[in-house]
């Protein structure tokens, strides 16, 4: 991939998962929560945050799938659903949620990606090894080959790696952090200290995990009970105002007539 093109695919785990709440969000807004593809999604995303710690392990540790494969494998799918729909067919139900079935079990076969996400001379920033998967067609053009192993230069793309809270996430302030981006909520706020002077880090304790290149990397470490209760408290309010401003926004406003 060309570095400029990088920045359009996910690379690694956490960026896959942010570009998975982006799409949750849209397709709400786009078909709305009661949509059979909506309530699929939800349940794919429930089953996501119950497998986060295998999945972590598959694309960043393991690294035998890649976070372009997850999203192409749901673009095949949902083009299908519709293609099926827009010929006034009935469409088989979406199951978002066999894609990690299919992880978890070892069964996950790469689909071809679009010749689009192939450089025509490989670059220096990054090497592209091919193999062979299963053909599957979205009606597209697609190259022969997949991308079956892509291994980057961080120091060019500045790269990070995961850095996984040993104590895994707190259960409380998951729930509260639950299909909100970590990023949104706290923007604008003024982040707590810990006992050490440092801002504490969300992610880091809220998810069980973060980036290692994260600019609040000194509160990777275990948290007193003070510590622990002041960032609580503030995830809790922080989330609970954010939720509270993207209903009022999602909310369709009463129409006044004039008359």
């Amino acid at each position: 991939l060309l570095q400029s093109e990088v920045k359009h695919v996910p690379t690694s785990y956490m960026d896959l998962e942010t570009c998975l709440a982006m799409f949750g969000d849209m397709m709400v807004v786009v078909l709305g929560s009661a949509h059979s593809l909506s309530l699929a999604f939800a349940t794919f995303w429930s089953e996501w945050g119950r497998s986060r710690s295998r999945l972590a392990n598959a694309i960043d540790r393991a690294g035998y799938v890649k976070p372009v494969h997850v999203l192409r494998r749901m673009q095949l799918l949902l083009f299908h659903w519709f293609d099926t729909t827009r010929r006034h067919q009935k469409a088989d139900p979406v199951s978002f949620v066999r894609i990690l079935v299919e992880i978890n079990l070892g069964e996950f076969r790469n689909p071809m990606l679009p010749p689009a996400l192939f450089s025509p001379n490989k670059p220096e920033v990054a090497s592209v090894h091919t193999g062979t998967t299963a053909s599957l067609s979205d009606g597209s053009s697609l190259s022969g080959t997949t991308v079956s192993s892509i291994t980057t230069s961080s120091a060019k793309l500045g790269a990070s790696t995961i850095v996984v809270n040993p104590k895994g996430p707190d259960a409380t302030m998951d729930a509260f952090l639950d299909g909100v981006r970590i990023r949104e909520v706290i923007k604008g706020l003024a982040i707590p200290i810990n006992r050490n002077g440092k801002e504490m880090c969300v992610a880091y304790h809220g998810k069980g995990r973060c980036y290692s290149t994260c600019g609040r990397g000194a509160d990777h470490a275990p948290h007193n009970a003070v510590d622990g209760a002041k960032l609580l408290a503030f995830i809790t309010d922080a989330t609970t105002k954010y939720k509270a401003q993207r209903q009022t926004a999602a909310t369709p406003s009463a129409v006044v007539s004039t008359p």
